[in-house]
Protein backbone atom coordinates (compact mmCIF):
# COMPACT_ATOMS: atom_id res chain seq x y z
CA UNK A 1 0.00 0.00 0.00
CA UNK A 2 1.34 3.42 -0.94
CA UNK A 3 1.99 5.72 1.57
CA UNK A 4 1.06 9.65 1.00
CA UNK A 5 2.27 12.71 3.39
CA UNK A 6 -0.48 14.12 2.63
CA UNK A 7 -3.42 12.22 3.28
CA UNK A 8 -6.83 12.57 1.51
CA UNK A 9 -9.96 13.42 3.17
CA UNK A 10 -12.65 11.16 2.84
CA UNK A 11 -15.67 12.62 1.18
CA UNK A 12 -18.27 13.80 4.01
CA UNK A 13 -15.73 13.43 7.26
CA UNK A 14 -16.65 15.93 9.66
CA UNK A 15 -13.65 18.86 9.98
CA UNK A 16 -13.48 20.66 12.83
CA UNK A 17 -15.58 24.14 12.72
CA UNK A 18 -11.97 26.08 14.06
CA UNK A 19 -10.40 24.28 11.11
CA UNK A 20 -13.30 25.30 8.39
CA UNK A 21 -12.96 28.99 9.58
CA UNK A 22 -8.72 28.97 9.31
CA UNK A 23 -9.45 27.53 5.73
CA UNK A 24 -11.37 30.63 4.37
CA UNK A 25 -9.28 32.91 6.34
CA UNK A 26 -6.62 31.13 4.35
CA UNK A 27 -8.01 31.28 0.91
CA UNK A 28 -7.82 35.08 1.16
CA UNK A 29 -3.90 34.84 1.41
CA UNK A 30 -3.86 37.99 3.83
CA UNK A 31 -0.37 38.76 3.67
CA UNK A 32 0.07 39.06 -0.42
CA UNK A 33 -3.46 40.66 0.07
CA UNK A 34 -2.67 43.19 2.14
CA UNK A 35 0.64 44.34 -0.23
CA UNK A 36 -1.09 44.72 -2.97
CA UNK A 37 -3.73 46.67 -0.65
CA UNK A 38 -1.01 49.10 0.30
CA UNK A 39 0.31 49.72 -3.18
CA UNK A 40 -3.13 50.65 -4.19
CA UNK A 41 -2.97 53.21 -0.97
CA UNK A 42 0.27 54.38 -2.45
CA UNK A 43 -1.51 54.73 -6.12
CA UNK A 44 -4.14 57.12 -4.15
CA UNK A 45 -1.70 58.81 -2.33
CA UNK A 46 -0.14 60.08 -5.72
CA UNK A 47 -3.29 61.57 -7.32
CA UNK A 48 -3.65 65.35 -6.88
CA UNK A 49 -5.71 66.15 -4.15
CA UNK A 50 -6.32 62.98 -2.49
CA UNK A 51 -8.20 62.69 0.59
CA UNK A 52 -7.55 60.33 4.01
CA UNK A 53 -11.03 59.34 3.28
CA UNK A 54 -10.19 58.17 -0.30
CA UNK A 55 -7.00 56.51 0.62
CA UNK A 56 -8.20 54.38 2.94
CA UNK A 57 -11.14 53.36 0.86
CA UNK A 58 -8.76 52.33 -1.79
CA UNK A 59 -6.86 50.43 0.77
CA UNK A 60 -10.20 48.46 1.75
CA UNK A 61 -11.85 48.27 -1.06
CA UNK A 62 -8.67 46.50 -2.92
CA UNK A 63 -7.80 44.28 0.04
CA UNK A 64 -11.31 42.90 -0.43
CA UNK A 65 -10.56 42.70 -4.09
CA UNK A 66 -7.11 40.84 -3.90
CA UNK A 67 -8.52 38.45 -0.98
CA UNK A 68 -11.77 37.39 -3.21
CA UNK A 69 -9.58 37.03 -6.74
CA UNK A 70 -7.18 34.85 -4.28
CA UNK A 71 -10.41 32.78 -3.09
CA UNK A 72 -11.86 32.24 -6.55
CA UNK A 73 -7.90 30.98 -7.89
CA UNK A 74 -7.64 28.40 -5.50
CA UNK A 75 -11.16 27.41 -6.82
CA UNK A 76 -9.87 26.94 -9.87
CA UNK A 77 -6.66 25.63 -9.34
CA UNK A 78 -7.81 22.89 -6.99
CA UNK A 79 -6.87 19.92 -9.22
CA UNK A 80 -3.83 21.46 -10.58
CA UNK A 81 -2.57 22.41 -6.75
CA UNK A 82 -3.11 18.69 -5.75
CA UNK A 83 -0.36 17.56 -7.84
CA UNK A 84 2.57 20.04 -6.74
CA UNK A 85 3.91 19.42 -3.02
CA UNK A 86 4.02 23.10 -2.68
CA UNK A 87 0.29 23.71 -2.80
CA UNK A 88 -0.93 20.31 -1.89
CA UNK A 89 -2.21 21.80 1.15
CA UNK A 90 -4.12 24.54 0.82
CA UNK A 91 -7.61 24.20 1.91
CA UNK A 92 -9.09 23.19 -1.23
CA UNK A 93 -6.56 20.10 -2.42
CA UNK A 94 -6.30 19.04 0.98
CA UNK A 95 -10.30 18.56 1.55
CA UNK A 96 -10.58 20.52 4.67
CA UNK A 97 -13.00 22.86 2.38
CA UNK A 98 -15.13 22.34 -0.46
CA UNK A 99 -15.20 24.12 -3.76
CA UNK A 100 -19.01 25.75 -2.75
CA UNK A 101 -18.15 27.47 0.43
CA UNK A 102 -14.71 28.93 -1.26
CA UNK A 103 -16.78 30.13 -4.57
CA UNK A 104 -19.17 31.54 -1.77
CA UNK A 105 -16.35 33.54 0.01
CA UNK A 106 -14.41 34.51 -2.95
CA UNK A 107 -18.23 36.09 -4.69
CA UNK A 108 -18.93 37.65 -1.32
CA UNK A 109 -15.48 39.59 -1.38
CA UNK A 110 -15.79 40.41 -4.81
CA UNK A 111 -18.96 42.30 -4.12
CA UNK A 112 -17.52 43.96 -1.16
CA UNK A 113 -14.60 45.21 -2.90
CA UNK A 114 -16.36 46.35 -6.14
CA UNK A 115 -19.47 48.07 -3.76
CA UNK A 116 -16.17 49.79 -1.78
CA UNK A 117 -14.57 51.04 -5.10
CA UNK A 118 -17.97 52.50 -6.71
CA UNK A 119 -19.44 54.29 -3.26
CA UNK A 120 -16.20 55.96 -2.70
CA UNK A 121 -14.84 56.80 -6.09
CA UNK A 122 -15.09 59.93 -8.24
CA UNK A 123 -16.01 57.82 -11.17
CA UNK A 124 -16.29 54.33 -12.55
CA UNK A 125 -12.85 54.48 -13.78
CA UNK A 126 -11.57 52.45 -10.42
CA UNK A 127 -14.06 49.58 -10.69
CA UNK A 128 -13.39 49.41 -14.54
CA UNK A 129 -9.57 49.24 -13.85
CA UNK A 130 -10.04 46.55 -10.96
CA UNK A 131 -12.97 44.58 -13.28
CA UNK A 132 -9.53 44.85 -15.89
CA UNK A 133 -7.96 43.20 -13.27
CA UNK A 134 -10.22 40.56 -12.25
CA UNK A 135 -10.78 39.15 -15.68
CA UNK A 136 -6.89 39.08 -16.71
CA UNK A 137 -6.17 37.23 -13.01
CA UNK A 138 -9.01 34.67 -12.92
CA UNK A 139 -9.95 34.78 -16.13
CA UNK A 140 -7.26 34.88 -18.43
CA UNK A 141 -4.12 33.89 -15.96
CA UNK A 142 -5.42 31.32 -14.15
CA UNK A 143 -6.77 29.25 -17.21
CA UNK A 144 -3.98 29.78 -19.35
CA UNK A 145 -1.65 28.01 -16.79
CA UNK A 146 -2.60 24.62 -18.24
CA UNK A 147 -1.66 25.42 -21.78
CA UNK A 148 1.24 28.13 -21.67
CA UNK A 149 4.29 28.86 -19.71
CA UNK A 150 4.49 32.41 -20.66
CA UNK A 151 1.03 32.78 -18.48
CA UNK A 152 2.83 34.61 -15.98
CA UNK A 153 2.64 37.72 -17.79
CA UNK A 154 -0.73 38.77 -18.10
CA UNK A 155 -1.06 37.46 -14.59
CA UNK A 156 1.59 40.28 -13.97
CA UNK A 157 -0.02 42.78 -15.41
CA UNK A 158 -2.90 42.00 -13.37
CA UNK A 159 -0.71 42.42 -9.94
CA UNK A 160 0.56 45.81 -11.59
CA UNK A 161 -2.95 47.51 -11.56
CA UNK A 162 -3.26 48.34 -8.07
CA UNK A 163 -1.83 51.96 -8.41
CA UNK A 164 -4.16 52.71 -10.98
CA UNK A 165 -7.26 51.37 -9.34
CA UNK A 166 -6.25 53.56 -6.26
CA UNK A 167 -5.36 56.35 -8.33
CA UNK A 168 -8.20 56.41 -10.44
CA UNK A 169 -10.24 56.64 -7.56
CA UNK A 170 -9.69 60.82 -7.85
CA UNK A 171 -10.12 60.98 -11.69
CA UNK A 172 -6.98 61.45 -13.63
CA UNK A 173 -4.18 58.87 -12.81
CA UNK A 174 -0.97 60.85 -13.28
CA UNK A 175 2.16 59.56 -14.81
CA UNK A 176 4.39 58.45 -11.49
CA UNK A 177 1.27 56.07 -10.52
CA UNK A 178 1.83 54.12 -14.07
CA UNK A 179 5.45 54.38 -13.51
CA UNK A 180 4.82 52.40 -10.16
CA UNK A 181 2.86 50.27 -11.84
CA UNK A 182 5.56 49.51 -14.43
CA UNK A 183 7.81 48.62 -11.59
CA UNK A 184 5.64 46.24 -9.64
CA UNK A 185 5.16 44.25 -13.23
CA UNK A 186 8.90 44.67 -13.44
CA UNK A 187 9.25 43.41 -9.95
CA UNK A 188 6.43 40.10 -10.19
CA UNK A 189 8.34 38.38 -12.92
CA UNK A 190 11.99 37.58 -10.58
CA UNK A 191 9.85 36.98 -7.85
CA UNK A 192 7.53 34.38 -9.52
CA UNK A 193 10.48 32.99 -10.95
CA UNK A 194 12.65 32.45 -8.34
CA UNK A 195 9.97 30.99 -6.80
CA UNK A 196 9.91 28.51 -9.30
CA UNK A 197 14.26 28.08 -8.27
CA UNK A 198 13.52 27.31 -4.75
CA UNK A 199 10.76 24.80 -5.40
CA UNK A 200 12.80 23.67 -9.27
CA UNK A 201 12.32 19.27 -8.83
CA UNK A 202 8.61 20.37 -8.00
CA UNK A 203 7.96 22.21 -11.24
CA UNK A 204 9.91 20.92 -13.24
CA UNK A 205 7.76 17.37 -12.59
CA UNK A 206 4.44 19.63 -13.05
CA UNK A 207 1.83 17.66 -15.64
CA UNK A 208 1.94 21.40 -16.64
CA UNK A 209 4.08 24.25 -18.64
CA UNK A 210 6.21 26.23 -16.58
CA UNK A 211 8.77 28.82 -17.17
CA UNK A 212 11.32 26.95 -15.48
CA UNK A 213 10.71 24.08 -17.92
CA UNK A 214 12.57 26.46 -20.82
CA UNK A 215 15.60 26.70 -19.34
CA UNK A 216 18.71 24.95 -17.16
CA UNK A 217 19.20 26.27 -13.67
CA UNK A 218 22.00 28.35 -14.69
CA UNK A 219 19.86 30.33 -17.52
CA UNK A 220 17.02 31.11 -15.19
CA UNK A 221 19.23 32.39 -12.52
CA UNK A 222 20.89 34.67 -15.14
CA UNK A 223 17.59 35.98 -16.25
CA UNK A 224 16.40 36.27 -12.19
CA UNK A 225 19.76 38.86 -12.09
CA UNK A 226 19.23 41.05 -15.18
CA UNK A 227 15.38 41.51 -14.24
CA UNK A 228 16.34 42.62 -10.47
CA UNK A 229 18.91 44.66 -12.29
CA UNK A 230 16.28 46.12 -14.30
CA UNK A 231 13.95 46.65 -10.86
CA UNK A 232 17.14 48.11 -8.94
CA UNK A 233 17.14 51.22 -10.95
CA UNK A 234 13.23 51.88 -11.10
CA UNK A 235 12.60 52.82 -8.16
CA UNK A 236 15.23 55.74 -8.19
CA UNK A 237 13.88 56.95 -11.72
CA UNK A 238 10.08 56.76 -9.69
CA UNK A 239 10.95 58.72 -6.97
CA UNK A 240 12.64 61.40 -9.13
CA UNK A 241 9.35 61.41 -10.93
CA UNK A 242 7.37 61.90 -8.01
CA UNK A 243 9.36 64.35 -5.79
CA UNK A 244 11.86 65.90 -8.00
CA UNK A 245 15.28 67.06 -6.40
CA UNK A 246 13.59 68.12 -3.32
CA UNK A 247 14.20 64.98 -0.69
CA UNK A 248 17.59 64.33 -1.46
CA UNK A 249 17.54 61.91 1.23
CA UNK A 250 15.16 59.62 -0.17
CA UNK A 251 17.41 59.64 -3.50
CA UNK A 252 20.15 58.40 -1.25
CA UNK A 253 17.84 55.68 0.46
CA UNK A 254 16.41 54.16 -2.55
CA UNK A 255 20.05 54.22 -4.71
CA UNK A 256 21.55 52.88 -1.73
CA UNK A 257 18.89 50.12 -1.59
CA UNK A 258 19.56 49.56 -5.37
CA UNK A 259 22.85 48.98 -4.70
CA UNK A 260 22.38 46.27 -2.25
CA UNK A 261 20.44 44.41 -3.72
CA UNK A 262 22.61 44.83 -7.36
CA UNK A 263 25.36 43.12 -5.10
CA UNK A 264 23.03 40.24 -3.78
CA UNK A 265 21.99 39.00 -7.15
CA UNK A 266 24.90 39.53 -9.08
CA UNK A 267 26.39 36.23 -7.98
CA UNK A 268 23.55 34.74 -9.35
CA UNK A 269 25.69 35.56 -12.95
CA UNK A 270 28.23 33.26 -11.76
CA UNK A 271 26.86 30.25 -11.23
CA UNK A 272 23.97 27.58 -9.73
CA UNK A 273 22.98 29.12 -6.25
CA UNK A 274 21.54 27.00 -3.59
CA UNK A 275 17.87 27.61 -1.87
CA UNK A 276 19.48 30.16 1.20
CA UNK A 277 20.53 32.53 -2.04
CA UNK A 278 17.37 32.24 -3.69
CA UNK A 279 15.26 32.53 -0.23
CA UNK A 280 17.70 35.56 0.68
CA UNK A 281 17.47 37.69 -3.07
CA UNK A 282 13.26 36.61 -2.93
CA UNK A 283 13.58 38.43 0.51
CA UNK A 284 15.11 41.66 -0.52
CA UNK A 285 12.92 41.79 -3.44
CA UNK A 286 10.13 42.27 -0.76
CA UNK A 287 11.49 44.30 1.60
CA UNK A 288 12.34 46.28 -1.43
CA UNK A 289 8.78 46.86 -2.83
CA UNK A 290 7.82 47.80 1.04
CA UNK A 291 10.06 50.19 1.15
CA UNK A 292 9.80 52.13 -2.36
CA UNK A 293 5.95 52.52 -1.75
CA UNK A 294 6.71 53.83 1.67
CA UNK A 295 9.09 56.38 0.08
CA UNK A 296 6.72 57.73 -2.42
CA UNK A 297 4.66 58.07 0.18
CA UNK A 298 7.16 60.16 2.24
CA UNK A 299 8.05 61.96 -0.85
CA UNK A 300 4.25 63.34 -1.46
CA UNK A 301 3.76 64.10 2.15
CA UNK A 302 6.69 65.81 3.27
Amino acid sequence: MELHSNPVRVPGAAVPRGQRVWACLRLGRWGLSLAVALTAACGALLARGASADRIASAFVAVLLLAAGCSALNQVQERDDDRRLARTRNRPLPSGVLGPAPALVLAGVLLVAGFAGLVLAAANLAAAAWALAALVLYNGVYTPLKRHSALAFLPGAVAGALPPVIGAAMGGAVPSTAVVLAGTLFVWQLPHTWLVQLKHWTDYRQAPFPVFCKLFERSQLQRIVCVWCMAFAVLPAVLLQMAAGSAHPGLQTAVWCLSLVLAAVCLPFLAGERGERDYRRLEALLRVDIVVLVGLLACACRV
